[in-house]
């Protein structure tokens, strides 16, 4: 038999089931299903196994830790979540992970994993609830401090998802993404110093992420460092060169620092990727009109206003630019 084989396992699974050896069965199918968990049958089979054994310490106590053959089979749900959640089908990866934990409620990982996918359905507080069961059950798992972190930071409780970040980063000091993440969640309370401390610290750990090497650059232009904004910006267009918004951001330092020509070039990128950008034209105009390029500019304002159903300052910049022009 090919031991990698879910196939064979299922197989064996089948033949032992026949015999009434369930024990065994069980086993063979939980092997199945963590090498294949997209066999459909295999899934059957497993609930069938824990409905028809006879064995009253199959059934997972009130109180207290589930038999071997139930954690298996639990872990064997929460291996098929993950996979179906990997295919992008989320409400059944859900429904894998509720069985593991009604099979096994101190499954630590399933926890954190529905709270995962509840996290990308938008139900906050639902994510939290399992966060918090997550780091109950496994108390030393930085990624779900991480996890939790981000959730609480959605909410906006700012505070309590800099903590949770903090815990993570206590277990796990070279955790890059939460290093990155405490950096956001104290970007959005305005220390924008100690944010990019903690970018510093993400972006030195791993020189390859951009989103680090970005949210570095926008605490720079906060605080008026154009020219390092302008060294992070284009790191991370070196990682990423359709990253809109750092392409958009370096255009903006650019222009801030009076290297219109170069601004207009990344304006001009920008729009070829996403021509309905209002403030994108907006600050092309801005640019255009700041190289005496009138006509241009006036354009720019044109379509900016109209993007912005004529409830922008680039409309009231094309009414003074047309009237300047008129005179």
């Amino acid at each position: 038999m090919d031991p990698s084989s879910g196939k064979a396992h299922y197989a064996l699974g089948l033949a032992l089931g026949a015999t009434g050896d369930l024990d065994n069965a069980g086993n063979e199918y939980s092997k199945a299903f963590t090498l294949q968990p997209d066999l459909d049958q295999v899934r059957s089979n497993l609930r069938t196994v824990l409905r028809e054994d006879p064995d009253p310490e199959r059934t997972i106590p009130e109180h207290g830790k589930a038999p071997p053959l139930v954690t298996q089979f639990a872990a064997a749900h929460n291996n098929l979540g993950i996979a179906l959640s990997q295919k992008g089908e989320i409400t059944q990866a859900i429904a894998e992970f509720h069985e593991a934990l009604r099979l096994n409620p101190t499954l630590g990982a399933a926890h954190n994993d529905l709270g995962i996918m509840l996290y990308k359905q938008r139900d906050l507080n639902g994510a939290v609830t399992e966060y918090h069961e997550t780091v109950r059950l496994l108390p030393d798992y930085a990624e779900a401090y991480n996890n939790l972190g981000n959730a609480l930071q959605e909410m906006g409780n700012l505070d309590e998802a800099i903590a949770e970040y903090r815990k993570a980063l206590l277990i796990r000091s070279d955790y890059t993404e939460a290093h990155n993440n405490l950096g956001v969640a104290l970007a959005a309370r305005g220390d924008w110093e100690k944010a990019a401390v903690e970018y510093r610290r993400a972006v030195a750990l791993n020189s390859y992420f951009a989103a680090a090497h970005y949210n570095l650059g926008v605490a720079f232009a906060a605080k008026s460092n154009w020219n390092g904004a302008i060294a992070e910006f284009h790191q991370t267009l070196g990682l990423e060169p359709e990253h809109i918004d750092a392409r958009y951001s370096l255009g903006v330092a650019l222009a801030t620092m009076g290297r219109y020509k170069e601004a207009i070039s990344e304006y001009q990128r920008v729009l070829s990727q996403r021509p309905d950008f209002a403030d994108g034209h907006y600050s092309l105009g801005n640019a255009l009109e700041a190289k005496g390029n009138s006509a241009a500019a006036l354009e720019q304002y044109r379509v900016a206003c109209q993007l912005t159903f004529n409830k922008s300052t680039a409309c009231t910049e094309y009414k003074r630019l047309l009237q300047k022009i008129e005179r």
